[in-house]
């Protein structure tokens, strides 16, 4: 529950609710770029983990390497809902991810840090899903979605999380509680 705890915000803080009256609406596009943005730091987060020395177990690193290789291509999905040629990752998403990521003490608080992540971005995306518009981008955030939601659970599965137990592992539906605000992570300009 901590990088929950650090990334997560509230849907209405990511609705704006809490932004100045004088902040621009959101549009699809900026939530494109926003979520493209939480895709590029976590390919640069999970950059952080396969550097970091502490994945040693193979099917760890390939683990790691496969989700990268996701946020990647989701990145580039999102790309052409954004209209940005901006590469950036979300500054204060990957300085929070990668920090835990550098401080964890080993493999499976690396892994504990992917999942917190992995399940706040899940949340987020289901909140974008709410707020976008237009068709095209709707689908691609509705099939990336169930791919946030499967790398919570397969990271939940390995960390050793009971599912009967632990209503974080697999819970009964997806919330928007621990969505990454928009506000609070704004992306690179």
């Amino acid at each position: 529950a901590g990088l929950a705890a650090v990334l997560g915000g509230s849907a209405a803080v990511f609705a704006g609710a809490a932004d100045p009256a004088d902040a621009a609406p959101l549009t699809d596009q900026s939530v494109a770029l926003f979520l493209q943005s939480i895709e590029l730091a976590m390919v640069s987060a999970y950059g952080v983990a396969s550097q970091n020395g502490k994945l040693h177990t193979p099917s760890s690193v390939a683990l790691v390497n496969a989700y990268s290789a996701h946020h990647t291509a989701h990145a580039s999905a999102l790309a052409a809902f954004s209209a940005s040629t901006s590469t950036q990752p979300n500054p204060g998403v990957l300085l929070a991810v990668g920090d835990e990521m550098r401080e964890a003490p080993d493999e499976m608080h690396v892994l504990g840090v992917a999942f917190d992540s992995e399940n706040a971005i899940a949340a987020t995306y289901l909140y974008a899903i709410g707020v976008l518009k237009g068709a095209q981008v709707l689908q691609s955030c509705a099939g990336i979605f169930p791919v946030e939601c499967a790398h919570g659970a397969t990271l939940g599965q390995i960390i050793g999380r009971d599912p009967d137990n632990d209503a974080d592992m697999v819970p009964p539906f997806q919330t928007t509680d621990d969505v990454i605000s928009i506000t609070m992570y704004p992306p690179a300009s």
